[in-house]
C-alpha cells in the first residue's frame, strides 16, 4: 500500500469527472423537501426578536429545523444580521444534540443550501452568522463541508469571512 497512487486510482476508475467527488459543495445531491414557516417571535426576555424557521424530514424520518434569529445587537450597530443554526429536533439523553449517523450529509447540505438561498432571496442585503460544531477539539471537518457548500452557492455579490470562531455570509463590501 506504500506505492498507492490516488490520482492514478481516481483516473482509472473514472472518478475525476461527473462523480460524487466533484459534487461535494455543488449542492447537486437531491435535497429533501423543506418548508418555510411564518416569522415568529421568541417571546420572554427575547420579545421582539424575529425568528424564521424552516423544517425538513429525511427519508428515515429524522426531523430537522433550520432557524434564522435576528441579532438585535447587530441592528443596534446599524447592521442587518441573522444568526443561523440547523439541527435535528431530537436531543440526546443529556439534553444535547443527537447525532443521527444517517450518512446522508450531501443531501442534508443540499437542503440547507436551498434554505439559506431562499432566506437570502427574501432578505437581500442581510448577513448570516453561523458556527460549525466540532466532534472533538480541533475537528474542522464539519466547518470544511459547510464552507465547500457555502462558497459554491453564494450569489456573486456575497462573500464568507471568518469572525471570532464563526463564519459570516455577507454582501461584498460590508464591514
Amino acid at each position: 500500500m506504500d506505492n498507492f497512487d490516488l490520482r492514478k486510482y481516481l483516473t482509472e476508475n473514472k472518478l475525476t469527472s461527473n462523480s460524487k467527488l466533484d459534487e461535494i459543495g455543488d449542492a447537486s445531491a437531491k435535497a429533501f423537501k423543506w418548508k418555510a414557516h411564518p416569522k415568529t417571535d421568541w417571546g420572554g426576555i427575547w420579545k421582539g426578536t424575529p425568528v424564521y424557521e424552516y423544517t425538513f424530514t429525511t427519508d428515515s424520518g429524522t426531523e430537522y429545523f433550520a432557524e434564522f434569529f435576528h441579532s438585535q445587537r447587530a441592528a443596534d450597530e446599524g447592521k442587518e444580521l441573522y444568526l443561523f443554526q440547523f439541527n435535528t429536533t431530537e436531543g440526546d439523553d443529556d439534553g444535547g444534540v443527537r447525532l443521527t449517523w444517517e450518512e446522508v450529509p450531501l443531501r442534508i447540505m443540499s437542503t440547507v443550501t436551498q434554505i439559506v438561498k431562499d432566506f437570502l432571496s427574501k432578505h437581500p442585503g442581510t448577513s448570516i452568522q453561523y458556527h460549525a460544531d466540532e466532534n472533538f477539539k480541533g475537528d474542522t471537518r464539519r466547518a470544511k463541508l459547510y464552507m465547500a457548500y457555502i462558497k459554491n452557492m453564494l450569489p456573486s455579490n456575497y462573500e464568507v469571512i471568518p469572525h471570532k470562531g464563526d463564519m459570516i455570509i455577507q454582501p461584498k463590501g460590508s464591514e
